[in-house]
């Protein structure tokens, strides 16, 4: 509140300029207050027929003054409320970081964990029931067979999906209370501060992706440049498509039921500072046992793209001029599989733009897998290094036994040098000498060879060796160093006991120490050596 603002209004009812005031005394509302009331008081006095307009006034500027002073105490109080509030909100962080710094229950968050198997489980046994139903429905709607088994069908596959879905969402709740019974996450973590929100409406989005009942017999009409034929679709078949996505579920349940995502697992990944999430499971599979985790996802891949391509590429067939039939499953899997080996007979190919992208998804997975399959067949064939070690022995026993062959070979042959100079003689021996050279020659080089084979196999072996002769050698010393530090330490005792005795037993204890020294204990018996002799 300013000089000015309640000032105004009495110039104007007192009728005079010289109770204005100058910049300079625009202070706080109280002492304004109080040279307004002054000048009221004297105006009052010299005209009386204006003392109750200036009374009213004077009560209103007293009013503006206390509503000026209650604001200053709101301001005040709300300050106070507002770093209770703060006070409130450090107490609890510092709470939470004290349940976070703790131990967890390992009996709790056991059990917590168990809950969660339940629930993820039963999530996934719904899904792919209806997943299953889905597959003799197709067979239904594409025969136009039994419309009303088809619709019931269509019905509990809805129902299973929303069961489904509620039970993903109790999932999520679910591991949220795991994570907090091992203090891993605040306890005023939900499902949108920690982020999950995301997953669950992913989630969601993919297992709504199923026929609905109230889509049976609506058709989509194509027609194929290629084959120059018209062919259609119903809708729930494209549905029945992406209902494939729900894979998911059944990866995620293989993983969560592993023991590489146990409480134990996770609180060892933990302690080395490791994430336990899905690629770790997936890792340790691959550790583990790569034979059969690679022959599961081919299997695996193999039927699955195999229906996807069936429900593509069937619906040429109901033209009679289209000679591939993919009506069989047989053929469709058949297709799959010279797909993803990239071998490509031609005579099962994709002709329709959805059979097309399919078949390049599943070349893609193809190489994956097939790229995974070389990896572990090149980790199951390496050698380990005991192995390796017993290799290198077998080749340099075979190198030394063909090291002894050419030797032999070269001293036959200047055994014939010697023996035709002897017996023969002009051209014959020339021309037989030549040839026993060059024998020697030959083998001489092939001894070389071999001589340097055998030298690098040793140079690798004998550093091994000579490593371990060297840590066997340091183990005798400090062996040795043991028992010389263990005698001395019962020589000193011996010696601090006998001190303890009379001066008059001087002599026994001279000879005593003698008795019982070092070099008494390793010096030869003198007497012994006499009696020898």
């Amino acid at each position: 509140m300013q000089y000015i603002g309640i000032n105004k209004p009495l110039n104007k009812v007192l009728g005079s300029k010289k109770h204005e005031k100058p910049e300079k005394d625009k202070v706080h509302s109280g002492m304004i207050v109080k040279k307004t009331s002054v000048q009221i008081i004297k105006d009052s006095a010299s005209k009386p027929d204006l003392y109750k307009k200036t009374e009213f006034i004077t009560t209103e500027v007293d009013e503006q003054d206390n509503l000026f002073h209650e604001e200053k105490k709101i301001q005040r109080l709300d300050t106070d409320n507002d770093k209770a509030q703060y006070d409130l909100k450090t107490l609890l962080n510092a709470e939470d970081d004290e349940n976070l710094n703790s131990l967890e229950d390992g009996r709790k968050s056991k059990l917590e964990f168990q809950k969660l198997q339940i629930i993820d489980t039963s999530t996934a046994i719904i899904a792919f029931i209806g997943a299953f139903i889905t597959i003799m429905t197709y067979d239904l709607e594409f025969d136009q067979k039994d419309n009303d088994l088809l619709l019931i069908l269509l019905w509990v596959i809805f129902v299973s999906t929303k069961v489904s879905i509620v039970l993903n969402i109790l999932k999520y709740l679910q591991e949220l209370t795991y994570l907090k019974a091992r203090n891993l996450i605040s306890k005023k973590e939900n499902l949108i501060s920690s982020g999950a929100i995301w997953f669950i409406l992913l989630e969601t989005f993919v297992l709504l992706l199923q026929p609905y009942p109230f889509l049976h017999s609506i058709k989509i009409n194509v027609y194929d440049s290629v084959e120059g034929v018209h062919y259609y679709y119903y809708v729930n078949d494209i549905f029945a498509i992406l209902l494939m996505a729900r894979v998911f579920l059944l990866c995620r349940i293989i993983l969560n039921n592993s023991r590489y995502r146990s409480p134990r697992a996770r609180r060892l990944s933990t302690m080395y500072g490791a994430d336990n999430d899905y690629l770790f499971a997936c890792k340790c599979l691959m550790k583990a046992s790569p034979f059969l985790t690679v022959l599961v996802l081919f299997g695996a891949s193999i039927f699955i793209f195999g229906y996807m391509l069936r429900i593509c590429e069937r619906p040429l067939n109901r033209n009679p001029t289209v000679m591939m039939d993919f009506s069989t499953y047989w053929n469709s899997m058949w297709c799959v599989i010279l797909t993803m080996t990239t071998v490509g007979y031609g005579d099962f190919y994709a002709r329709t733009h959805f059979g097309r992208i399919v078949s390049f998804l599943c070349c893609i997975w193809g190489v994956f897998v097939v790229s995974l399959m070389v990896v572990t067949l090149n980790n199951v064939l390496g050698m380990s290094s005991a192995e390796e070690k017993a290799l290198t022995v077998l080749d340099r026993l075979s190198l030394r036994k063909h090291l002894k062959a050419e030797a032999a070979f070269i001293l036959t042959n200047m055994a014939k040098v010697g023996v035709n100079n002897k017996r023969k003689k002009g051209e014959e021996l020339e021309t037989d000498n030549k040839k026993a050279f060059q024998n020697i020659k030959r083998h001489l080089n092939d001894f070389k060879s071999i001589s340097r084979n055998i030298r690098s196999l040793d140079d690798g072996s004998n550093i091994s060796e000579e490593m371990t002769r060297q840590f066997e050698f340091m183990r005798d010393e400090i062996k040795d160093i043991k028992q010389q530090n263990q005698d001395l330490k019962e020589v000193v005792n011996k010696l601090n006991n006998l001190i303890q005795l009379k001066f008059s037993d001087a002599p026994l204890v001279k000879n005593h120490i003698q008795d019982n020294s070092p070099k008494s204990r390793f010096a030869p018996d003198e007497k012994s050596e006499k009696s020898d002799n």
